[in-house]
């Protein structure tokens, strides 16, 4: 944004996505000063939105940041059809309807050498020579999974507690492992500034995604079960989406039902509850495994299907090999 701005001649808008009802708020927001008309403070907010929607749709090269835009109706309703404006959301929604003409940009986890030199900024004095610290900050950075934000929040913990013993990286690094979520360093406890401007609070940013789901709708409810068998899987590590898929439908062929399931897996990856692997297996972060884990009534339920499918499914490769070798061995024999 600081190196591209000077390219935008008529400016730069930011506006916030995360409360829908707000962003005709935020747009009229934007017309401040652009001149667009002499009494523009004390139009109604309508006419203020019509005037800020013309001047988007002008020929000036201008840049519109729709930040956490996870909705495809509210881009729709807000994207510029025409003109100079162009648009750059930031979003965990990994895929998007074509016709919208996203064109999506993975933003991965931090490598994990640039994760531990990012807790070392809030620590200068374990630059020394002596390497005691590095693992625990590998595995600091490996507990939150490089998360930036969760890396930003531990490092300040860290740099505000220095002086305290359950400020050492080791011990930080066992809080962790123990309580997860619920240790104070993921919260806003030791860092009092946003490096983006969001609530500085883990735990927190997982719950706005997950209170999107609806236990009422029926796509959403799947989508809940299917989190929580998710959470019962190693994290960090990809889960066969049919095996996934096995735990809440069992051998179910129905059309509907499985419909329901794609659907409900496409919500968790447009939140960013889940991230999509190679050949279509499915990933949960360390920290929303964590989250789900603690959260989920159906926790207990969920693993019991879980063994209960990769039973079924281990049984089914064994009697698979086993015929196979019989197969080879009828052969030699012969």
């Amino acid at each position: 944004m600081h190196r591209y701005g000077r390219c935008f001649a008529a400016g730069v808008s930011w506006l916030s996505f995360a409360d829908p009802a707000a962003v005709a708020a935020e747009a009229a927001a934007c017309g401040q000063g652009l001149g667009l008309h002499p009494d523009y403070p004390r139009l109604p907010l309508d006419e203020q939105v019509r005037l800020v929607t013309a001047a988007w749709q002008g020929p000036e090269p201008r840049l519109l940041v729709f930040d956490n835009c996870e909705d495809e109706g509210l881009l729709d309703r807000w994207r510029p059809r025409f003109g100079g404006a162009r648009v750059l959301l930031t979003s965990r929604r990994s895929a998007w309807d074509p016709s919208l003409g996203v064109a999506a940009v993975a933003l991965p986890a931090l490598p994990r050498a640039a994760s531990c030199e990012l807790l070392r900024r809030f620590r200068p004095d374990l630059r020394a020579e002596d390497q005691a610290d590095d693992p625990a900050l590998d595995g600091i950075a490996a507990a939150v999974g490089d998360l930036p934000l969760a890396l930003h929040l531990a490092g300040g913990f860290m740099a505000r507690y220095a002086q305290a013993p359950f400020g050492r990286p080791a011990e930080v690094l066992a809080a962790l492992r123990k309580s997860g979520l619920a240790h104070p360093s993921l919260g806003s406890t030791g860092s009092a500034v946003s490096p983006t401007g969001h609530e500085a609070h883990v735990g927190r940013t997982f719950a706005l995604s997950f209170e999107r789901l609806s236990p009422d709708d029926a796509t959403d409810a799947c989508a809940i079960g299917f989190l929580a068998r998710a959470a019962c899987f190693a994290p960090g590590e990809p889960i066969p989406r049919a095996l996934l898929l096995k735990t809440v439908l069992g051998e179910s062929e129905d059309l509907a039902a499985l419909i329901t399931a794609e659907d409900a897996l496409g919500s968790l990856a447009a939140l960013g509850l889940l991230d999509l692997g190679a050949e279509g297996s499915l990933v949960i972060h360390p920290l929303v495994a964590a989250s789900r884990a603690r959260r989920s009534p159906g926790r207990r339920r969920a693993r019991r299907s879980r063994r209960r499918s990769a039973t079924s499914r281990s049984r089914a490769l064994n009697a698979d090999f086993l015929s196979r070798c019989w197969r080879g061995r009828g052969t030699s024999a012969r």
